[in-house]
């Protein structure tokens, strides 16, 4: 058990031994400190290694080195480069290659296990670990770290805790014994009796670092120390009281996790009280963030809190029949799912230490039963099963006989239970109506009773411990013992984890401002010349961001989501992305999930905030309330009397916190109380995550220091001078070393400055200026300075009292041999005298007679007599005095009343401040909402009359397309006639076209001009084939216009519908929500005591004012999507114009061809009419003929087009004026 490099001469004490040696240690002046260093060996007894000459390093130079797996490494150098570069040569024959600024020196072997890592020569993180982990694998669990106590679980029982041990730290300087949890709670204890100043324990680290059992430990100690001052009574000595409350509240407030057996998921802040002579007067607990959630759900590798299953394994016959638990642990599910059992524990024999802790602490059998039957009562709510109807989807019981077992149990009417748990009556207006709930609904009202009763229960649990060690006689002072859960990081962390976290942070900057700020503000007070160091735990962001209430942090967000009826976790999570993104670098939304990361002062956790407002809120079933508060069983109504009123069956108002208020409460009057008192660390360290002894995981141990701030305390404490006194202090009492010197002696003749005393002082004690410091109020010290300066007074003080106690002897022992002396001889003179004149003298025997009669002898008689009346009086005054103290323990309770009610005022008060808050920026919200309302309804009112001008413009659209489409009827049956007549013309211009060919052979001019004719006529079919095409083309425009312009007017008629349709359930709402707000305005306006109902139903309006804002909103995205539909009929209406302009055009254009044709046709009649021919007179005649009839058929065509062009126009007109008026 030695060091690898040191050599050592080892000897072996018991402790009774080691005692004796202590007891010679402190007979014999200037010792320091304790050189026994303990480790345990195998004969149960401690070996204890004398220093003596440190192991030679063998000319080598030892350095640490970074390591990925063990996160240092040593070795010793081998070269050195001219840059700087090393060769080392590591334990595990390996050679690296680093800079020298990469590396850390090594201690000599001489400081290895060093009680306090402050006295360590080279201080580096890897030395510190390396410290921690050579006393760990000696048992040496505690180490000092300057001020506070650094703590390693040794996973394993190690005999250092009995009363042996206890007797070796009583009254010990921390200098002169190892370093032990005793040893803390000794000095608090010292501390509270000499400066008349409250003392805290503050006991930190993560879940499985030891915490509790050190808070164990404190209470012990304390007990024991105080134990032969106490009194004992029926129920056992307060000591055993207080120690056996611990099994008590382990029961029913810790469980099993994955890193620890025996985790406490509740925070405890114990107050042990103490009188001016140092008795334990009292104790109180205060308990924080009881994990509820656990009761319902946990893990195949955890377990719920112990009692479940030690009350399923240890109840006897009469109580599993009282309350009808006749299965196992795999018969209920709140537990079924989870571990059954802990290696090397019995829950049986834990259920019979509990019943015994329960007689020692003064619980009635009664009181015991009513504890347990909630236990019972919670097993048997997990047990009903919920399903649902498949039509209506309504909630129903699948076994009625389990509600009967848990009716009976709870004392309630089944009937009454079952109908409040499936249809609860909720309030409509004014009236109750019944409410149908689904499966899932329900099943989430029974968790809530669940935990509800368990905590509540919890709650008096606690209550009735602590009126248990409520002690008559006054506490002048007390000895705060804190322990709370440590930081936890999970791979899904929720609301419950926030809440530690952020108890974590407050504590982490309570011993920031305490060990650090505080001392650094002090120097620069007191001008001392210092460096300062910047030991970069700024805090207060993060603890703004979570609880402050302007700007609104996270907690106070949450409460507001939580009083609006249709905020959702995710509309909260948006809302801290608004209000925190980008605003604040501790902030950052979740990337993974639906949640954000926050960075704390040990890491950056993530953060999902699925559930946070039911969490917050933690809603009970109200009618299920009021059936538990008329329960036949008197515990489970008193559980919820607080809450409902019995006389008339409604909850009270203004009762209602949530979580996060409740916390946030807490923990300020934590703080409040920590500040008050001179706080003592106690840092717990996990070695390993295994749960295995020996086993320290060095990378894991590191990152705790880190975040613990252990290094950084290491660092001030060596650097800094942790030890003060005023000049008046330090004056008065080490002026006694230096008042006997010649000049310091004037200092108590007359009126010396206290700093020029204190420095004439400090130079003639010869003290190095380096180990002390003078400021302007204060004299500075190193550490072990002052302990130093105690040791010369009391061997001056010493001396001084055993010069004067021998001159006090001798000068009593002098006197009283002279005395005796001159007695002797007085007696023989009378003696010889009464010989003389005994059988002569007569006189004497007159005398042996008178004396009877004699005034001395009345007055010894009366003297009796009033002995007696003075004995009536002593008991009067004993009487009177036993009154006074009765008087003073009913003022004593009426102050402690008092002061609750102060703290409840306080806490009112402050929760009424962010009401006000929240009041205020509520009634911000609702004008704004109130003017976006009078916006809205204004815009509805356009939007109103834009509808009716479009239904209006649709109505005439529609009558214009009716007779659109019967124009383009009469154009499709004359575009019809003129095919038919074009036809006809066709087979006549070929008859024509042959007979000219007939008369070609006969005259050349008449076919020369029949030539001409025939192409002028192939011209004229030509333009009549392309107007048959163009009439084709624009008919089918015409259609297609029709089908597309009926289509859209069928669109715009059905969104117009739709639109009228919102727009009336818009004004419906909108005159109810009006209703409703001027309802709200009279009801504030006539009673101001009920503004607090009144600001649930406020926001439940704004939050419909919001719904209203939104289906505005969605009505003007309607709005301006129907304009776009207006736009886009207006463009195809001037399409269509563009069409029948082009139309137009193209009928001119056929007018112009036609006027040609015809002035042709003209010529070439004049032209047949100059013909003279003798043999061709007579054909031409008749040509002449069909060239008339054929030019009817043109002025028949001409006319046709004519009605079309103006059908065409008409058409166009119409659109112009439609637009026009759209």
């Amino acid at each position: 058990m030695h060091s690898a490099h040191s050599s050592k001469r080892n000897q072996t004490f018991t402790p009774s031994q080691l005692k004796a040696v202590l007891r010679s240690q402190d007979e014999n002046a200037g010792v320091d400190a304790l050189p026994y260093q303990s480790s345990l060996v195998e004969n149960g007894k401690y070996e204890y290694s004398v220093d003596g000459e440190s192991a030679d390093f063998g000319g080598r130079k030892w350095v640490w080195l970074s390591d990925e797996s063990n996160a240092f490494i040593n070795g010793f150098i081998v070269e050195e480069d001219e840059k700087g570069m090393l060769r080392v040569r590591c334990n595990d024959d390996s050679e690296r290659l680093v800079h020298k600024n990469n590396v850390d020196r090594v201690n000599p072997p001489k400081f290895d296990k060093a009680n306090d890592m402050a006295e360590l020569t080279h201080l580096n993180e890897a030395s510190v670990v390396h410290n921690l982990h050579t006393r760990y694998m000696a048992d040496m669990i505690y180490t000092y770290s300057g001020l506070f106590l650094v703590a390693v679980n040794p996973y394993c029982d190690l005999p250092i805790y009995n009363k042996d041990y206890i007797s070796i730290f009583k009254r010990k300087s921390k200098n002169d014994i190892p370093p032990h949890i005793y040893a803390i709670s000794d000095t608090a204890f010292r501390n509270m009796l000499e400066m008349n100043e409250n003392q805290s324990i503050l006991v930190t680290g993560e879940s499985g670092a030891g915490k509790t059992e050190n808070t164990k430990k404190v209470i012990q100690y304390l007990a024991e120390v105080t134990n032969n001052l106490s009194t004992t009574s029926e129920n056992g000595s307060f000591e055993q009281q207080i120690l056996q409350a611990n099994p008590i509240l382990e029961a029913f407030g810790n469980s099993q996790t994955v890193r620890n057996n025996n985790s406490s998921r509740f925070g405890k802040f114990i107050k042990i009280g103490f009188s001016s002579s140092g008795q334990i007067s009292g104790a109180y607990i205060e308990w924080y963030l009881l994990e509820k959630s656990r009761v319902v759900t946990q893990s195949n590798q955890e377990r719920n809190y112990h009692i479940f299953y030690q009350l399923l394994a240890g109840a006897s016959d009469y109580l599993r029949k009282l309350f009808l638990l006749d299965g196992k642990v795999a018969d209920y599910a709140y537990v079924k799912n989870s571990n059954k059992k802990i290696p090397g524990v019995s829950d049986k024999d834990e259920f019979k230490k509990l019943l015994k802790a329960f007689k020692i602490m003064g619980f009635s059998e009664q009181e015991q039963t009513d504890m347990l039957r909630v236990i019972a009562i919670i097993l048997h709510i997990g047990n009903l099963e919920i399903g649902e109807e498949r039509s209506s989807g309504q909630a129903k019981l699948l076994q009625y006989a389990q509600a009967e077992r848990l009716c009976h149990v709870m004392g309630v009417p089944v009937d009454a239970f079952v109908k409040a748990l499936l249809r609860p009556k909720v309030k409509a207006g004014r009236d109750w109506v019944d409410q149908s709930r689904n499966a899932a609904q329900v099943q989430f009202s029974l968790h809530a009773l669940a935990k509800t009763l368990y905590e509540r229960g919890f709650s008096f649990l606690v209550n009735k411990i602590n009126g248990a060690l409520e002690r008559d006689n006054s506490t002048d002072m007390f000895i705060g013992v804190l322990d709370i859960a440590g930081f936890e990081i999970f791979e899904h962390n929720s609301f419950e984890q926030l809440c530690i976290n952020y108890t974590n942070e407050r504590l982490q900057q309570y011993f920031n401002h305490h060990m650090f700020v505080l001392e650094q503000e002090e120097y620069a007070k007191e001008n001392i010349e210092w460096q300062f160091i910047d030991f970069g735990h700024d805090l207060q962001p993060t603890i703004d961001l979570i609880d402050k209430s302007n700007p609104i942090g996270i907690f106070s967000c949450l409460d507001e989501d939580c009083v609006m009826p249709r905020a959702t976790d995710k509309s909260f999570t948006e809302k801290l992305h608004s209000l925190w993104t980008n605003k604040s670098d501790k902030y950052k939304p979740s990337l993974l999930n639906q949640g954000f990361k926050l960075t704390h002062y040990a890491a950056e956790v993530d953060y999902s905030t699925e559930g946070w407002l039911e969490k917050n809120k933690d809603p009970l079933n109200e009618n299920i309330v009021q059936l538990l508060a008329l329960s036949s069983e008197r515990h489970i109504s008193d559980l919820f009397s607080e809450e409902v009123d019995i006389g008339t069956s409604h909850r009270r108002k203004g009762q209602f916190r949530t979580v996060a208020q409740r916390h946030k409460e807490q923990l300020s009057n934590l703080m409040t109380q920590l500040h008050s008192t001179h706080p003592h660390f106690v840092r717990c360290i996990l070695p390993n995550h295994q749960k295995r002894p020996k086993k320290f995981d060095n990378v894991l141990v590191l990152d705790q220091l880190r975040c613990n701030g252990v290094l950084e305390g290491i660092r001030i404490a060596r650097t800094g001078f942790p030890n003060r006194l005023s000049f008046m202090e330090f004056r008065q009492r080490y002026e006694v070393l230096v008042s006997h010197l010649r000049g310091v002696s004037r200092l108590n003749t007359g009126y010396v400055d206290g700093q020029k005393a204190c420095i004439k002082i400090l130079e003639e004690l010869a003290l190095e200026k380096s180990v002390y410091r003078v400021g302007t109020t204060k004299v500075f010290f190193r550490a072990g300075v002052l302990a130093e300066l105690e040791d010369r007074r009391e061997k001056l003080l010493r001396d001084v009292f055993i010069l004067i106690q021998s001159r006090s002897r001798g000068f009593l022992q002098r006197r009283f041999v002279n005395k005796r002396l001159y007695r002797a001889d007085a007696i023989k003179v009378i003696a010889k005298n009464i010989r003389a004149v005994e059988d002569q003298n007569p006189w004497w025997k007159l005398y042996i007679k008178m004396q009877p009669l004699l005034t001395a002898q009345q007055e010894t008689v009366q003297s009796l007599a009033r002995d007696g009346e003075y004995q009536k009086v002593v008991t009067k005054l004993a009487e009177t005095e036993a009154a006074a103290v009765v008087d003073r323990d009913r003022v004593r309770r009426a102050e402690v009343e008092l002061k609750k009610a102060k703290e409840r005022l306080e806490s009112e008060l402050a929760l009424a401040l962010d009401k006000e808050e929240i009041l205020r920026r509520s009634q911000a919200k609702e004008s704004d909402l109130q003017e976006q309302l009078a916006v809205a309804l204004e815009d509805l009112e356009k939007l109103e009359e834009q509808c009716e001008e479009l239904l209006e413009t649709k109505k005439r659209a529609d009558q214009e397309a009716q007779l659109w489409r019967g124009e383009l009827e009469n154009g499709a049956r004359l575009i019809g006639r003129l095919e038919g007549e074009k036809s006809v013309l066709d087979k006549q211009i070929e008859i024509l076209e042959q007979k000219l060919a007939d008369n070609d052979s006969n005259e050349n001019k008449i076919t020369a001009e029949m030539d001409t004719l025939k192409q002028e006529m192939r011209v004229l079919k030509t333009i009549v084939s392309q107007r048959e095409k163009q009439v084709i083309t624009l008919e089918e425009k015409l259609k297609n216009s029709d089908s597309e312009i009926e289509s859209r007017m069928q669109q715009s008629r059905s969104i117009i519908d739709t639109t009228n349709r919102q727009l009336q359930a818009a004004v419906r709402e909108n005159q109810d929500l009006r209703g409703q707000i001027t309802q709200l305005n009279k009801a504030n306006s006539h009673v101001e005591g009920m503004a607090k109902r009144k600001e649930a139903e406020i926001l439940v309006l704004q939050a419909e004012l919001k719904q209203e804002s939104n289906s505005r909103k969605s009505l003007l995205n309607e709005k301006v999507e129907l304009e776009s539909l207006v736009k886009d009929v207006r463009l195809k209406i001037s399409q269509h114009e563009h069409e029948g302009e082009q139309l137009r055009k193209k009928t001119i254009q056929l007018e112009q061809e036609r006027d040609s044709l015809k002035f042709r046709l003209k010529k070439r009649e004049d032209e047949e009419n100059e013909v003279d021919s003798k043999g061709h007179l007579k054909r031409l005649v008749v040509n002449q003929d069909e060239m008339n009839a054929l030019r009817e058929k043109v002025r028949d065509a001409e006319k046709h087009l004519g009605i079309l062009a103006q059908a065409i126009d008409s058409v166009g007109i119409r659109k112009k004026t439609t637009s026009e008026q759209s």
